[in-house]
């Protein structure tokens, strides 16, 4: 099983928001944490009970007629006839979309929002509600050769980056006409803010459909049951664009010369800063963790003294994955908590034996806006990812910092 390298950024996010003088999120609103539901007919009442206990209680049911309980299993179709005395399986997806419905930006997955969620000017595949209590993003990636599990680990581990105190409450796994089904719920903050979310995936024909909903109480309890009306709509578009990205070119120089402010690829000539040779959680990658750079208090998670920078650090066995679908598995969920991520370069190479890749972006995390660098590096099934997260000047006091890491992050040589 797949589990890439979680990025746990937001412990140090809690101080630098003190150190820059943050004030409440306006921008970004963690999204509402529930379990999807399925719009049934008012007389049936659902076979399947879930599992796991949703981390909210739905309040309102804004498509739901009031007789009819909110939660509903993932496996119970939404799709009833209004006669009907036992729930019927969902009927199968065809290539015509349902009124309302949007797809996201790599054209596999669909979904038809509830009404109070509106599309997020900021960031695509982003819908937030008038009071920004709570968001939804959701995304299609290939996952060639992943089974269910393996695939939405490797999804969760960048989510994880930008949460602290990430635990997950519950994992639930079933089946229906779209594919294989999983839902995760889950505990955190962002930036301070207490925050309950849950991940919803549907796979089928090795595509993985994913929807994070995020919400700051209230907004939990005011908007429960319309997040899981989307997330009971979310689906893999048949005849769509399944295929997997093209390869990552490789190019033939290690060596580049920075073009923004963090560090942006790995240096074979460059000197390490002096520091700690730290192992991640997982065992499989290491790295010299400069000077500047504490443990924080999540694991694999350092950041400096005064709060402008932070770094994660991961590792994980690909198996079969291709390093490109392994890359872009991670981005889809990191980006989902970056609001209006922009990719200002990214530098892929082969380098040192095996591949990497390194992007710089900017956006806005709970209102404070940020300056990153993500670098993936990968020899033979071993992959290893490094986040750093900076805010006001930190992105050139800790330049070398970041580049060093960047350097030194390599497998465990056994």
């Amino acid at each position: 099983m797949i589990r890439i390298g979680k990025f746990i950024l937001a412990v140090g996010l809690v101080a630098m928001l003190a150190a820059c003088g943050g004030a409440a999120p306006t921008e970004v609103p963690p999204t509402a944490t529930v379990a999807p539901t399925a719009t049934v007919a008012p007389t049936v009442a659902p076979t399947v009970a879930p599992t796991v206990a949703p981390t909210v209680a739905p309040t309102v049911a804004p498509t739901v007629a009031p007789t009819v309980a909110p939660a509903v299993a993932p496996t119970v179709a939404p799709t009833v006839a209004p006669t009907a005395t036992v729930a019927p399986t969902r009927a199968a997806t065809t290539a015509a979309a349902p009124a309302g419905s949007v797809t996201d930006g790599s054209g596999k997955c669909r979904m038809t929002p509830a009404a109070v969620f509106k599309a997020n000017s900021g960031s695509k595949d982003t819908y937030s509600t008038a009071d920004n209590l709570a968001i939804l993003t959701f995304a299609g990636t290939d996952t060639p050769g992943l089974n269910l599990d393996a695939a939405t680990t490797a999804f969760i581990g960048g989510f994880q980056s930008v949460v602290t105190g990430y635990v997950e409450t519950g994992r639930q796994a079933s089946k229906d006409a779209r594919g294989d089904i999983q839902i995760v719920t889950f505990d955190g903050a962002i930036s301070g803010q207490q925050a309950k979310g849950v991940f919803y995936f549907v796979q089928s024909n090795s595509v993985l459909c994913s929807l994070v909903a995020l919400a700051i109480p209230p907004g939990d309890t005011q908007y429960g049951d319309a997040a899981q009306q989307s997330a009971a709509t979310l689906e893999v578009i048949k005849g769509g664009t399944s295929s997997s990205p093209a390869p990552i070119a490789a190019t033939a120089a290690p060596t580049r010369a920075p073009v923004a402010t963090v560090a942006p690829t790995r240096a074979a000539s460059a000197a390490p800063v002096a520091g700690n040779i730290i192992t991640d959680s997982s065992g499989k990658c290491q790295m010299a963790l400069p000077t500047n750079f504490k443990a924080g208090s999540s694991a694999d998670t350092y950041q400096t003294a005064d709060n402008l920078a932070i770094a994660t650090v991961g590792g994980a066995d690909t198996g079969g994955l291709a390093f490109a679908d392994a890359v872009n598995l991670y981005l889809d969920s990191f980006k989902s908590a970056i609001d209006g991520y922009v990719e200002v370069n990214r530098t892929p190479a082969t380098v040192n034996g095996g591949q990497e890749d390194t992007i710089n972006y900017t956006g806005t995390l709970v209102g404070q806006p940020v300056k990153g660098v993500l670098y993936f590096f990968q020899v033979g099934s071993t992959f290893c990812s490094l986040s750093g997260v900076t805010l006001s000047n930190g992105d050139t006091l800790y330049k070398a910092d970041l580049q060093s890491m960047i350097n030194t992050l390599e497998p465990v040589k056994r």
